[in-house]
């Protein structure tokens, strides 16, 4: 508590409203020790004192809030120009009491923007930069420890482990506010909790319930999260298959509904051919990283990042094989999310958004 207490104090104390390159400069290279030594203390904590329930998840929770409030804190104006647009709406809407023309798209975030502003009476800028962080820090722990205790069944120690251990992952998604990145909290919320449904397949409804918010938010993770449903809840092994195939299809038919609707060219195989690179380029070192010109400590950590997704994948397929009777669908999901990566990133194609913006969308 100590040690995150610290962090957080100096995070405050580093905003700026100036042009940086990275919120991480307004820091000290301390600081990364620190959080290094706050985040093993408390992997230490959550093993000796397994018995225990509340309390590991409360400082759980906290450490998420504090890995993923970097931007809020730092960047007082707002950060990336995708929040700004949005507020911009939600802030049309609380005035007019709508913003036209009227779409299904986003309305999960605006609504819930707009009643918690009504609520609450806070500014709505306020609400908005921090609804995302915080909704994360609390969803996901809480999701992870409850899905992988009561429906994996594993130890207390285990399910604690696992909730913190999910900062592995990268957080850009989860620390700013858009539709899309809170229709990704909601998908993973769903993935964790659905694990409650290999207990007791009635335990289904809370996934369903977050799946459908995701829906409502950003078509685009929404689909996802009511596929992946649909999969790993159906008896029937041939209606499960087709639902993976339409996961492993779901945002090129949604965007080819859209190129549909607009009046625009449907997406062409051959672009398959043409774009193929557009693919690899995901997995491609940053053009900014020139391994030849550092020395070895930052080699070596730029080799680290590609080890940590290797130990996750291990470590999925060693708990996957302890409970290989109930866990199929999921080992198969990441294949079908890979698959949707690879056309979105080849077959799609938008005419007005560039090569960088649109390879965000795989």
């Amino acid at each position: 508590v100590a040690c995150d207490v610290v962090l957080l104090t100096t995070m405050i104390g580093g905003k700026t409203t100036g042009s940086i390159q990275s919120p991480w400069l307004v820091v000290s290279s301390w600081w990364f020790i620190l959080y290094a030594m706050s985040t093993g203390l408390l992997l230490f904590f959550h093993y000796w004192h397994a018995h225990d329930r509340i309390y590991p998840l409360i400082l759980t929770i906290f450490h998420f809030f504090l890995t993923l409030s970097i931007v809020s804190f730092v960047y007082p104006l707002g950060f990336g120009y995708d929040p700004f647009l949005h507020r911009a709406t939600e802030e049309h809407i609380v005035h007019f009491g709508a913003a036209f023309p009227k779409t299904p798209f986003y309305i999960g975030q605006y609504s819930l923007i707009h009643l918690i502003v009504a609520a609450t009476h806070l500014p709505l800028k306020l609400v908005d930069i921090w609804l995302v962080p915080v909704i994360a820090s609390v969803l996901i722990p809480l999701a992870a420890y409850t899905g992988l205790r009561f429906g994996a069944k594993v130890s207390n120690r285990l399910a604690h482990i696992g909730s913190l251990l999910i900062l592995l992952y990268p957080a850009q998604t989860f620390i700013v506010t858009t539709p899309h990145n809170l229709a990704n909290v909601f998908l993973l919320t769903t993935i964790f909790l659905s694990l409650l449904s290999l207990s007791n397949k009635n335990l289904v409804f809370p996934a369903l319930m977050i799946a459908l918010a995701s829906a409502a938010t950003h078509p685009l993770s929404g689909l996802l999260a009511l596929l992946f449903i649909l999969i790993i809840n159906n008896k029937n092994k041939f209606v499960s298959a087709l639902f993976f195939f339409g996961m492993a299809i779901s945002t090129t038919v949604l965007f080819g509904i859209y190129f549909f609707l607009q009046g625009k060219a449907l997406p062409d195989l051959y672009n398959i051919i043409a774009n193929k690179n557009s693919f690899l380029q995901l997995f491609a070192t940053p053009y900014y990283v020139n391994l030849d010109k550092v020395s070895w400590p930052f080699e070596l950590i730029y080799t680290y990042q590609w080890a940590i997704v290797l130990c996750i994948v291990v470590v999925a397929l060693l708990g996957a094989w302890k409970k290989r009777a109930q866990v199929f669908w999921y080992l198969m999901a990441p294949v079908a999310l890979l698959l949707n990566t690879f056309l979105t990133s080849t077959l799609v194609v938008v005419p007005e958004l560039s090569s960088f913006e649109q390879i965000q969308y795989a």
